[in-house]
């Protein structure tokens, strides 16, 4: 994909982190973890940065770029509340994406997957299920908030559709 820098993904929706993928920016950075964390909101398995990315500079770039998470190397393709991958059209690009994007991000989707399975396994090993279930309710109920607000950004081609040329 041809990507223009504008920022458009960072500014205009949210972001998610992994606490893996938290703990390694903050150390490769040298980041005040409080001040960060300060920043989003923390569900117990993963960060959320409802706001827009708490990593764009000031000049519009990636102040993490190298060590940006999953979510983010895998834009402009996202992935729908049923778990299937989506072009997100808020991008001014996404016409650009080729099917060797689309299979770098389904690759992409796979390791998110398995992170998301590991980081759960971890936390339901040291909270309570009920806890769990708690912050997943909370995440959820959130989710659908922005979802409310954000109407507008919500436009998205169904990847494989797009792929197949069933959808221009």
């Amino acid at each position: 994909m041809n990507c223009s820098r504008c920022g458009t993904c960072c500014k205009n929706s949210y972001l998610t982190f992994s606490k893996a993928e938290m703990d390694r920016i903050i150390r490769i950075h040298r980041l005040d973890r409080k001040t960060i964390l300060q920043s989003l909101v923390d569900y117990g398995y993963t960060f959320v940065s409802w706001n827009g990315c708490v990593f764009l500079g000031d000049d519009g770039l990636c102040s993490i770029y190298d060590e940006r998470p999953i979510t983010c190397r895998m834009f402009p393709f996202i992935i729908d509340d049923g778990g299937r991958l989506r072009i997100d059209t808020e991008c001014d690009n996404y016409k650009t994406v080729t099917i060797d994007d689309f299979n770098k991000a389904k690759g992409l989707f796979i390791e998110l997957q398995a992170n998301i399975k590991d980081t759960m396994r971890k936390y339901t090993k040291n909270h309570s299920i009920p806890i769990f279930q708690q912050r997943s309710r909370r995440f959820l109920a959130d989710l659908a908030k922005f979802d409310e607000t954000h109407e507008d950004f919500c436009e998205w081609l169904d990847a494989e559709m797009y792929f197949s040329g069933k959808v221009q």
